[in-house]
């Protein structure tokens, strides 16, 4: 009986060891991913902040306005054929004209006629008050998306 019990508890510990290992995998792919796309869009511009929407205590909407810099939006579309570890990822939707909407996780930092500096090459979104750095976080901590199952089969 206690040779069975100790072949369940070796069974349990070595599956439930084994779990872990694939979220932390999972984890760590979707990061990846979401490093790649962030660079692969090649968003180089900056925005002046319209008004702000928040979500919870930290995070919220953008709407901003392009005054600098042409991004080139169609990116996101065209990536999302790549994904392997994420269903969906998009930073901006586009309005009529110069009009965007983002989402940022660090939202309650802004304040509406801050300036946005969205750059890719350097993972970097900065905030700027009247020429001053308020605050910067990696632009790839900036895509929203959304995790396909570890359990999902590639075809």
């Amino acid at each position: 009986m206690k040779k069975n019990l100790l072949i369940l508890g070796g069974i349990a510990v070595v599956s439930i060891l084994l779990i872990v290992r694939l979220v932390f995998v999972h984890n760590n792919n979707l990061g990846q991913e979401e490093k790649w796309f962030a660079e692969s869009l090649k968003y180089e511009f900056s925005a002046t902040i319209d008004s702000i929407y928040m979500y919870n205590q930290h995070g919220g909407r953008v709407l901003a306005r392009v005054v600098d810099g042409h991004p080139k939006f169609y990116r996101e579309d065209s990536l999302k054929n790549h994904f392997e570890h994420h269903e969906v990822m998009y930073f901006v939707y586009r309005h009529s004209g110069d009009s965007i909407t983002f989402i940022l996780p660090f939202a309650n930092q802004l304040n509406k006629g801050d300036s946005v500096r969205i750059s890719s090459s350097a993972d970097q979104v900065t905030i700027f008050r009247v020429g001053q750095t308020v605050a910067q976080q990696p632009f790839s901590g900036s895509i929203v998306g959304y995790g396909n199952s570890p359990f999902k089969r590639k075809e």
